[in-house]
């Protein structure tokens, strides 16, 4: 058996042992972020995507050749084995997420947005709100290209909740600026965004202050780090 050896980082932090990850998305940003939780610790952790790895995800997503044809979440699952160890617990769900999916898990403290769509997000956000018992924390990751928006929602905070809920739900797919195909993805932001997620994770399992909202540009080399009251 393959044991991950953390010791290098566990005086950085630590994750608890019951600590676990519903991550809802396994392309671009969640298929990386996946691998990046388990190496951080985290020993349980619950995928859902309904979508298959086709040969077009290889370029801009942490997929391979041999996963082309089969459910995202049994290859990432896989890669998880492969890179991390067999410490970490996953959970495959190969569908779309509805309440009965979410309701029928173990309670995950931390969900993770990793959809590719405004609708799916506000979906998901409704689901999440309805269950009877919240998540503590809420993470919605968005990119394009070369820019990525994260937004980290403690979830016991009325006013955090509120204004995400307030941009969320006012928008519509039409407000996302369209880009050419060939320019809404690259294979280095999903590196980014699972390197800011991480970190974000890091910050909440150590009491520390979490951005709201954050916004890095890799074109202009800009970051925008949004909190509450700020």
């Amino acid at each position: 058996m393959n044991n991950l050896d953390t010791s290098r980082f566990m005086g950085i932090f630590q994750v608890p042992a019951m600590f676990s990850v519903s991550l809802i998305g396994a392309g671009g940003i969640g298929a990386l972020t996946a691998v990046v939780l388990a190496k951080m610790g985290i020993k349980r952790i619950h995928i859902f995507d309904d979508d298959q790895v086709d040969g077009i995800n290889i370029a801009t997503q942490f997929h391979r050749f041999s996963d082309v044809g089969i459910d995202k979440v049994f290859a990432v699952a896989g890669l998880i084995d492969e890179f991390a160890g067999e410490g970490c617990e996953v959970y495959a769900y190969p569908w779309r997420v509805g309440i009965g999916s979410l309701s029928a898990i173990d309670y995950s403290p931390l969900f993770i947005s990793a959809v590719d769509s405004i609708v799916a997000r506000q979906e998901i956000w409704t689901l999440v709100n309805s269950m009877p018992r919240r998540p503590q924390w809420y993470i919605d990751a968005r990119m394009a290209a070369l820019e990525l928006h994260l937004f980290i929602v403690n979830m016991n905070d009325p006013t955090a909740v509120a204004d995400y809920d307030r941009r969320l739900m006012s928008l519509r797919e039409s407000d996302v600026p369209e880009v050419p195909c060939t320019e809404k993805s690259t294979t280095f932001l999903p590196g980014l965004a699972s390197a800011q997620i991480g970190a974000a994770i890091m910050r909440i399992l150590l009491g520390e202050e979490v951005s709201h909202w954050l916004i890095q540009n890799l074109k202009t080399n800009t970051i925008f780090d949004i909190k509450l009251g700020r």
